[in-house]
């Protein structure tokens, strides 16, 4: 497969960039499923928005019928649920890499496991968004 792939990544805590290639590797088969660009890439910019420098973490919930996100610092509180048939997971992302990885796409799927995102991009292009340390 020829397809462009790019790897905006978090920082680990202890200050590591986690393997990316390893991870790709674990999505090779699992299911990606479709979710409504423009309210992904709505809910991403207003969970940039309210999440504080310090914390950008975006906690976000499949449970088999909605994509439910999530934000908690001092500063600011969040929340916000679109449809996605994905099955159940949860991860923790960076609310920017969020952000950039939905802008100027027209379609948007995803796969989520194991604390990572996969985002596939107007079918052509793969972003990975490594989960954040908890």
């Amino acid at each position: 497969c020829a397809l462009p792939i790019c790897f905006p990544v978090t920082i680990q805590m202890e200050g590591r960039f986690p393997a990316v290639k390893k991870v790709m590797e674990g999505f090779k088969d699992a299911p990606k499923f479709e979710v409504n660009t423009q309210s992904l890439r709505s809910i991403a910019a207003q969970g940039c928005v309210v999440s504080d420098s310090e914390s950008r973490g975006l906690g976000i919930t499949f449970d088999g019928e909605t994509m439910k996100f999530k934000h908690e610092s001092p500063r600011a509180k969040f929340s916000a649920s679109i449809p996605c048939s994905h099955h159940a997971d949860t991860v923790s992302i960076d609310s920017g890499y969020l952000q950039q990885a939905v802008l100027e796409c027209e379609s948007i799927r995803i796969a989520a496991k194991d604390n990572a995102m996969l985002i596939v991009r107007d079918d052509n292009a793969h972003e990975m968004i490594m989960g954040m340390a908890k």
